[in-house]
């Protein structure tokens, strides 16, 4: 079954319009010139996964699912370092040639946009390990489960975070079962590419206020997790996925993803300014964040040294860059995906001697 997932604006001849960002190595580069996510298709191990072969603006999606120009038999034959996380991972924002994996010797991303340390576990484990043998396997995470906890996701109850499952269940009710896996779709005139989820879900949302249709919950909401919550369920995560490399002989690292929030970096006017915008849009998210981030640091340190993995603090790589390094709360231009990949190829290559 293919459910796809699009970035805002798809033509062919559209062309985004931007002014020369100090994030961007070029100039009329920008956030969102280049797409941010890969169309993607529902999957159960982690909630959903990147459509295999899929083209976008800037993007390339191999014939494994993975954000990479190589396929999948030539990644086979390389000792390969993979790339696990979130959007950060995936290198969202930034044209191909861009991404930090670049920088860095025989190394390919992984990395799923939304995606938590729990769903990039599964993808790791249950469908790419053992085609692609990955020799190091990095999880650049931490963001997305720290945003969870204040969100009050469960991702236990459900580890679709985009609401796949949910805007399936909704688009086979809205389409006549035009979304059913393929091994029983009844026959249809629609079909899964004339509708992103964001359509669907908009659609749903429309239907559900209006009393047309019940759609059931498949993502707790509470109230945001404690520090001690959040850790408890994040370690044992961390501990599974540890064990799990070491029985495939795959070298583990941890590495924390710098945050806009509790970043060392000096900031740019520009980041100076997104950092106040997102403190309107969010609030005390980043009282959140600098309650988390450091505990979350300083128990990943300890943790690696007592179960034997290798942790690092990437918001180091940032330490002498001048110019901006992030584009939001969270993401790289091209300067900052080029800062973390450097640093990344030199603390790599010391942890894998």
């Amino acid at each position: 079954m293919q459910l796809l997932y699009g970035t805002s604006t798809r033509s062919d001849d559209f062309v985004w319009s931007c002014d020369k960002n100090d994030a961007y190595i070029e100039e009329n580069e920008c956030f969102g010139r280049f797409d941010n996510f890969a169309y993607i298709q529902y999957y159960s191990k982690a909630g959903y996964r990147p459509l295999e072969n899929w083209k976008g603006r800037g993007v390339s999606i191999n014939d494994i699912g993975i954000r990479s120009d190589m396929t999948r038999q030539e990644l086979s034959s390389i000792d390969l370092t993979l790339f696990s996380g979130g959007s950060t991972a995936f290198g969202a924002g930034v044209k191909q040639t861009d991404m930090y994996s670049n920088f860095i010797p025989d190394a390919e991303t992984a990395g799923v946009g939304g995606y938590l340390f729990a769903n990039e576990f599964d993808f790791i484990k249950d469908y790419l390990t053992d085609t692609l043998n990955p020799k190091v396997w990095v999880a650049l995470s931490g963001w997305n489960d720290v945003y969870a906890a204040y969100r009050g996701f469960d991702y236990y109850t459900s580890p679709d975070m985009l609401s796949v499952e949910r805007a399936l269940y909704t688009a086979n009710i809205l389409y006549r079962n035009a979304y059913l896996p393929k091994i029983i779709q009844a026959q249809t005139t629609i079909t899964p590419e004339k509708f992103s989820i964001k359509l669907v879900y908009v659609a749903a949302k429309i239907a559900e206020i209006s009393g047309l249709i019940s759609v059931p919950h498949t993502t707790l909401q509470a109230n945001d997790f404690s520090y001690d919550q959040f850790w408890f369920r994040f370690k044992n995560e961390i501990l599974i996925a540890k064990h799990f490399a070491d029985l495939n002989q795959i070298k583990f690292v941890f590495a924390l993803q710098p945050s806009l929030y509790t970043t060392k970096k000096e900031l740019s006017s520009n980041e100076q300014k997104l950092l106040e915008t997102y403190n309107k849009l969010f609030p005390n998210l980043d009282e959140h964040f600098k309650i988390f981030y450091p505990r979350l640091e300083k128990d990943l340190s300890d943790l690696a040294q007592q179960y034997d993995f290798s942790f690092v603090n990437t918001d180091l790589a940032l330490a002498n860059v001048k110019e901006s390094a992030f584009v939001d709360h969270v993401h790289f231009g091209s300067i900052g995906n080029k800062a973390l990949g450097l640093f990344l190829q030199k603390t790599l290559s010391d942890y894998t001697k």
